[in-house]
């Protein structure tokens, strides 16, 4: 029940936020004084109880015990084993503080400052983000792989950056990649963010994808082999070899959601828009693959995470009459989500949750 209670205390303050702190036609001497004394307090208020979750929770996540057990005491041996720089400081500080608990409250303190701070860059609502947060759950899923969690937040920050800023996109991304070397994929996006994804081409895609994921595992498997990276992982223990159903369907209506809604608001044009349903159809793509990738969610969240900033976009973006439909529908895909994955089969073991006090 205490995520259920954070949940809607950051709705709470979230739709707060949006209804009564956003600052139209005042001069910048306003703007920064209002910031300074309501808003910014307000941010901290919502984010805090998401905070204190991750930063005071026991035994909750399969990775706690591992990183516990092995990551942590190998890096304060002086052993740096597959951890990043940046992450071994992280260790390294707690382990001289002499509390190792500190490194759980760092991870989501650095996790939740980059979402706060897309959102806020973007200025997309609050409500809808933390709806999208808990909803696809990243936030539990977040309490698992914490090193490439970070290295997502980093990147949903740096996407305002891609066309006006890559230098300031590059580096970002490097920091990333210092917390978790999957995010150098994140580097690629720059020389393929303007592909413009369209309805008939993206749903025959996906299908005929579907149908030949085997023989593309067949293939995976041999170039993997032959460049020595990720092989090891097939036929693994996390090589479960199933479709992941439950969200290959969910993220295929929200592709398709995003798709319709460009359409309505005549968004076919937009870059950013455009830029969102590329993310979404990677999502769903890697989805698509689930049976033939080992641990296929973390190359899945790494693009999923966008929705977070994506979804309060398209729902600006919509006329009045269509906001509605848009909210219910993409707010009951995430319940199923939600109930059917992590409540239901508790992927990544984060229920029951129980904290250092108890």
């Amino acid at each position: 029940m205490i995520y259920l209670y954070v949940f809607l205390y950051m709705l709470t303050l979230g739709f707060i936020i949006d209804r009564y702190l956003k600052v139209e036609n005042v001069d910048n001497r306003e703007l920064v004084l209002k910031e300074k004394v309501v808003y910014i307090p307000m941010i901290i208020l919502l984010m805090l109880p998401a905070f204190l979750l991750a930063a005071l929770r026991s035994d909750v996540g399969t990775d706690y015990t591992v990183y516990l057990t092995k990551q942590i005491p190998e890096v304060l041996n002086g052993w740096n084993g597959e951890v990043e720089p940046l992450y071994r400081l992280i260790i390294k500080i707690s382990g001289f503080m002499n509390n190792l608990q500190l490194i759980f409250g760092i991870t989501h303190f650095i996790i939740l400052l980059f979402i706060i701070l897309a959102i806020k860059e973007k200025h997309e609502s609050f409500f809808l983000s933390i709806v999208v947060l808990f909803g696809t759950g990243f936030f539990n899923y977040s309490l698992n792989i914490m090193r490439q969690s970070i290295a997502m937040a980093i990147f949903v920050y740096a996407i305002q950056f891609i066309d006006n800023n890559k230098k300031k996109y590059v580096i970002l991304i490097i920091l990333a990649v210092l917390f978790h070397k999957s995010a150098l994929l994140y580097l690629f996006i720059p020389f393929i963010k303007d592909i413009s994804i369209r309805f008939i081409p993206a749903i025959v895609s996906l299908v005929v994808t579907l149908l030949i994921r085997n023989p593309i595992r067949s293939l995976l498997m041999w170039l993997t082999a032959k460049i020595g990276l990720y092989n090891q992982y097939f036929g693994s223990i996390i090589d479960f070899q199933k479709t992941g159903w439950v969200f290959l369907v969910i993220n295929s209506l929200i592709l398709i959601t995003m798709l319709i809604a460009s359409t309505l608001n005549h968004l076919n044009h937009n870059k950013l828009a455009q830029r969102y349903i590329f993310f979404q159809y990677i999502t769903t793509f890697v989805t698509v693959l689930s049976s033939i990738l080992p641990n296929y969610e973390r190359l899945m969240y790494m693009f999923m995470i966008v929705q977070i900033i994506s979804i309060p976009f398209f729902y600006r973006t919509m006329k009045f009459k269509y906001k509605l439909i848009l909210f219910l529908v993409v707010s009951s895909l995430y319940i199923t989500l939600f109930y059917r994955l992590f409540i239901v089969s508790n992927i990544g073991d984060t229920f029951p949750y129980q904290s250092i006090f108890q």
